[in-house]
């Protein structure tokens, strides 16, 4: 089911919200900075734990991929001297929808939501900064820790979707040699097109975002960067839910 929620769009303005800590990384810590941590922070770790009821709805769909793919593996095994093309169709569509579902949602969630814990205990820790400990701990959730996943999670997200960019590349090239021109190309090629936009889009986000997290943990325009971050992953969000993503019936 094409049931991504459009609140895991503003997970990347949530994880930002731990400016206060990395900006105003001073003791004594201001009244005013105080505040925006205590805000930011809870912020970051409701939003997290928003994120972790998408992870449930995507791991629904994940379940009822991987049982159609294994019937389709075992159809495709049962008929190997027939023609099949429509059920190695079938499976390869399986595994595009399969991936979408593990690395832009089940990992995203993942991965991000639990960042997101971190950065927003880090940023209330930070309140306490006048103890030695807990200066240094808060330092590390709101830093290079709890940014750490959300870098990893974009480098391992836009290795998918440069993949998934030469996939509806190829695709796109396909149906233009082999199908004469008719609606139903025009929509194939519009569908495997709207593929590449999503691709590129995600990737470059992801990219831009982890390089602006990790400079974020010690510099103030880091999060300048992350501005358009933010936009872009708002419109990946939108963009998935009106033109990629769908439902249909499990085969």
């Amino acid at each position: 089911r094409n049931d991504l929620m459009m609140f895991v769009g503003y997970l990347e303005f949530f994880h930002a919200l731990d400016f206060p800590a990395n900006v105003w990384n001073e003791v004594p810590v201001k009244k005013f900075a105080m505040a925006l941590m205590i805000v930011g922070g809870t912020l970051a770790i409701l939003a997290s734990c928003l994120a972790f009821v998408d992870l449930r709805r995507s791991w629904r769909n994940v379940r009822l991929l991987r049982e159609e793919r294994a019937f389709l593996r075992a159809e495709i095994a049962r008929t190997e001297r027939l023609p099949c093309n429509y059920l190695q169709a079938c499976q390869s569509a399986n595994f595009r929808e399969l991936g979408w579902e593990v690395f832009d949602r089940v990992a995203m969630d993942g991965i991000v939501g639990f960042a997101g814990i971190l950065v927003g205990t880090g940023t209330i820790m930070a309140i306490g900064g006048a103890n030695h400990r807990i200066f240094h701990a808060s330092n590390l959730l709101s830093g290079y820790v709890g940014n750490g996943f959300v870098a990893f999670y974009g480098l391992i997200n836009a290795i998918w979707s440069v993949y998934l960019w030469q996939r509806g590349r190829r695709h796109c090239r396909l149906v233009t040699d082999y199908i004469q021109e008719n609606p139903m190309q025009k929509r194939a090629r519009q569908i495997f097109r709207n593929h590449q936009i999503y691709a590129v889009t995600n990737a470059v986000t992801l990219v831009v975002s982890s390089i602006g997290s990790l400079i974020s943990s010690t510099r103030w325009w880091g999060y300048v960067i992350l501005i358009p971050c933010i936009f872009g992953s708002v419109f990946c969000n939108m963009f998935w839910r009106k033109k990629v993503g769908y439902d249909r019936l499990i085969i």
